[in-house]
């Protein structure tokens, strides 16, 4: 009996402490940052790096999403990629958008096509998002800037996947996917971490058998279904993966905000959302068109 009790306290205990860890990092907040990448890598410094009318932005939204409930079984993916994180920034999901309107395309479970739209002033249509709590999760925006036939052909692609391929998210995929990131951040030394070392890739894979599948594949994580779509239509981000051999299955959300090009653009809760995108191009009117958002309630 006395085991059975041991066994017990230490389960209850481990649990509290499995809960405290999850609900790190999300505590309320009312935050709306803009960052000033933009004005000091381009508008200042370099003005002629601005889009023009051959060019335009693709964007990323990461986020730390504060379940609802703490007993989520999706916290338990959070806390795997938080053990293993090596950016500036935690963020357990990723997704891709075209323009600043809150409405961004990603992997998630639930419902058949499991490619699917977000957004995070209304969560009521996405299974995942509304298992979220709006006013405590946070999201970051970043971009880059990219031929404007290279931003046609990635929108083109994720279309083609969202109207004729069955996407699922791959809860098997996340099994190699979270033992690679353990050893990135625990078995390699600190200057082979970065996103990219050749160290970290498998002699033996091949990327081109990815550069050019014989069928469209269909089984994805968030962060491996935007690896996938870019290495396809980025120039400059195919070509670092064939460079360095990397394997889009292994990306995580935090790697993009290393991809070549990318400029941080914005922080808020997600409720917050279309005032932080609303600040930000009022501060910076080179992405007005990529906003039509209907003005949100003044609260800055």
């Amino acid at each position: 009996m006395c085991a059975i009790k041991k066994i017990r306290k230490l389960l209850h205990t481990s649990i509290i402490f499995l809960l405290a860890i999850l609900s790190y990092g999300c505590q309320t907040t009312r935050t709306v940052q803009i960052f000033d990448d933009y004005k000091e890598k381009v508008t200042i410094a370099a003005p002629e790096l601005a889009a023009d009318d051959q060019e335009a932005w693709i964007f990323f939204r990461l986020y730390n999403p504060c379940y609802s409930s703490p007993l989520n079984v999706t916290n338990l993916l959070k806390f795997g990629i938080s053990t293993t994180n090596l950016s500036e920034i935690f963020v357990s999901h990723a997704a891709i958008g075209f323009d600043l309107n809150d409405n961004f395309y990603s992997v998630t479970l639930g419902g058949k096509q499991q490619l699917k739209l977000e957004s995070c002033t209304d969560t009521s249509d996405n299974p995942y998002m509304s298992k979220c709590d709006p006013a405590t999760s946070e999201q970051w925006v970043y971009a880059i800037k990219v031929p404007r036939y290279e931003y046609d052909a990635t929108l083109k692609e994720v279309q083609y996947f969202l109207n004729n391929v069955k996407v699922k998210y791959s809860v098997i995929q996340n099994f190699p996917y979270t033992a690679y990131n353990i050893r990135r951040k625990f078995f390699v030394s600190r200057k082979n971490q970065n996103f990219g070392n050749r160290k970290l890739t498998k002699k033996t894979y091949n990327i081109y058998k990815d550069l050019m599948p014989k069928k469209d594949p269909n089984k994805f994580v968030c962060s491996s279904f935007m690896a996938y779509v870019l290495m396809h239509n980025v120039g400059v981000i195919r070509e670092l993966f064939i460079e360095k051999n990397i394997n889009y299955r292994y990306v995580v959300p935090g790697d993009f905000t290393v991809f070549p090009g990318v400029i941080k653009l914005f922080y808020s809760s997600w409720e917050d959302y279309l005032i932080a995108a609303r600040k930000f191009v009022d501060e910076n009117p080179d992405f007005a068109p990529y906003f039509t958002d209907a003005k949100p309630p003044e609260k800055y």
